[in-house]
């Protein structure tokens, strides 16, 4: 089996976690996981550990743009986004449902505690997650930087109230009236 991002490079068997087995690239450090042998392992690991570690910069090779394919069955292998928080997407076999993990991209997976998910990120109601939570970052720094860091954790804070106020409509009349004591 050879690696979808070397293309030369032989795959050789390795253990990611005590029971997870892998097929790593002695070149480019990345990883192949079978779709079975996966959820066999997170059937057993979830029930006895947590493999989570503190959230760290890792040393992520930069994520191949190019189409992989699949190192068992040849097929393109399609990229998803893990999470907002994360850099990277990781390439999925739509056919046989194995995983190409570049170099780290484990122990980043692993490290925001979302090894026992994987099976999720394909599916399309966790990229609409992501998408949404993207959204709402992006939202969050431009009003940071239309209002200032300051003025905008003000406003966040005036919002809350007012959201959870029994008043809200007589509150934002008033806000928004130009002279609300005139008759």
């Amino acid at each position: 089996m050879l690696c979808p991002v070397c293309k030369n490079a032989v795959l050789y068997d390795k253990e990611l976690e005590l029971g997870l087995k892998g097929h790593t690239c002695n070149q480019c450090s990345g990883n192949w996981v079978r779709f079975h042998d996966y959820m066999l392992w997170k059937e057993e690991s979830s029930k006895s550990s947590d493999l989570s570690v503190e959230n760290q910069d890792y040393n992520l090779a930069y994520d191949n743009r190019k189409a992989n394919f699949c190192p068992d069955c040849g097929r393109i292998l399609i990229k998803y986004k893990v999470s907002g928080a994360i850099p990277f997407y990781v390439d999925h076999c739509a056919y046989c449902n194995g995983l190409w993990l570049d170099k780290c991209e484990w122990e980043a997976i692993v490290g925001h505690n979302l090894q026992y998910q994987v099976n999720v990120f394909f599916t399309s109601d966790w990229q609409k997650k992501i998408r949404k939570e993207m959204t709402a970052q992006r939202f969050r720094e431009s009003y940071s930087r239309k209002f200032g860091e300051d003025n905008y954790a003000k406003l966040k804070e005036i919002r809350k109230w007012i959201v959870e106020s029994n008043q809200k409509g007589e509150i934002l009349a008033y806000l928004i009236d130009e002279d609300p004591y005139r008759i």
